[in-house]
């Protein structure tokens, strides 16, 4: 099964009858607040936030082969109180994992 924290269910099915994504798809609402693609809501943090670190325990467990994130506001998550600036630092504390070099 395939999370899927899109905008609808109806541009995926679009995307999986092209065959782009595997047949079966569940759909995981990790919202925390009403938003809107261009207007930030630091309300909505919390549920971005659960989304990754979501989809990472996934990977790590074998549940999910792969993930794949889109862009976040870093504004929204500063605002919201969380101490990461991107992805790569929430996901490097998600797995356990050090800075390369």
């Amino acid at each position: 099964m395939v999370p899927f924290t899109g905008k609808t269910y109806a541009e995926l099915r679009e995307r999986v009858l092209a065959g782009g994504l595997p047949e079966r798809v569940e759909r995981v609402d990790t919202s925390t607040a009403p938003s809107a693609p261009g207007a930030p809501e630091p309300k909505a943090a919390r549920g971005v936030i659960e989304a990754i670190r979501r989809a990472a325990r996934d990977c790590l467990s074998g549940a999910m082969d792969a993930m794949v994130t889109g862009p976040i506001s870093k504004y929204v998550i500063a605002e919201a109180g969380f101490p990461w600036p991107g992805h790569t630092e929430l996901l490097q504390q998600a797995t356990s994992l050090h800075s390369p070099g």
